[in-house]
């Protein structure tokens, strides 16, 4: 059950070190992987919580690299696709997902699709989500 792992990394981040700001980052990002695949109504489970984006998940097929990426702090000069790589590198999960979380009411659908284009997510990612948080729905865009 992901409620007792979501908990477990929510606590760990109460009691870390982090600044504030990074804390309400990291609180947030737990319980958007868990919100997000909770809509997936996807069979995954939380295997682990990183201080940075990309989290492990399992299901079915082995285990999955989640990369979650908030639409309000993306900008033009963001290097996405490095960490991935490295992410992939180091733990030699082979699959990886991009999540692009959008957090308001009304959706920035095309802003997402052109950052995912120009950084080339695609060539990276085995899929790539887009997820308004919001409205609970998910489109996947690879």
């Amino acid at each position: 059950m992901n409620a007792k792992i979501v908990n477990k990394y929510l606590q760990q981040v109460d009691r870390s070190s982090l600044p504030d700001e990074e804390k309400k980052q990291m609180t947030s990002r737990i319980v958007a992987l868990d919100l997000f695949i909770k809509c997936n109504k996807s069979s995954v489970k939380i295997v682990e919580c990183y201080f940075d984006q990309i989290n492990i998940v399992s299901g079915k097929e082995g285990l999955k690299g989640v990369f979650l990426c908030n639409l309000e702090e993306l900008s033009k000069d963001n290097q996405i696709t490095t960490p991935m790589a490295s992410f992939k590198k180091k733990t030699g999960i082979k699959e990886i997902w991009f999540v692009l979380i959008e957090r308001q009411q009304k959706s920035r659908l095309n802003d997402g699709l052109k950052f995912v284009d120009k950084q080339n997510i695609g060539s990276i990612c085995d899929k790539i989500f887009f997820f308004n948080s919001f409205q609970s729905q998910i489109y996947e865009l690879k």
